[in-house]
């Protein structure tokens, strides 16, 4: 789906939640400076919901993209949270790559992360670090042919 491998999280009421196979290659940190900043705020959100949107899915795939409602914020492509990875960790296999979650670390300018061997990182690394990649997730409306 898209230009990318994608693993099934989870299937409700005819839509199904996919998470990327394996992290972004392209470097994209969390957030483009340091800064006290939550996922509504934060670069890697506008970057999926703008580039990595386009450049992923063509036009009738995009209109198949359930939006995510985390919060009261509607998006294409997020990231997962805390209560998402608890719930779904145990499907992924090891990755490359730590990976960010969407989700705020123990101080304002950090986020979770998710290590290699799938450990959730809660205490957060710095929101504009490279090392740590995107991981995209998306609900897909299967009911529409």
């Amino acid at each position: 789906f898209g230009q990318t491998d994608w693993i099934v999280l989870d299937a409700e009421e005819g839509n199904v939640l996919l998470l990327q196979k394996e992290p972004v290659e392209q470097v994209q940190s969390y957030h483009s400076q340091r800064a006290d900043v939550t996922w509504k705020e934060c670069s890697a959100r506008t970057w999926l919901n703008g580039t990595y949107l386009s450049e992923t899915f063509s036009s009738s795939e995009q209109e198949i993209l359930v939006s995510n409602s985390a919060g009261k914020l509607t998006d294409s492509v997020f990231l997962l949270s805390i209560a998402e990875m608890e719930r779904y960790g145990t499907l992924l296999e090891q990755s490359d790559y730590n990976w960010w979650l969407r989700t705020a670390g123990d101080t304002p300018e950090t986020a979770v992360f998710v290590s290699p061997s799938n450990q959730m990182m809660e205490y957060g690394y710095p929101v504009d670090n490279t090392d740590i990649r995107l991981r995209p997730a998306v609900w897909v409306d299967c009911t529409i042919s």
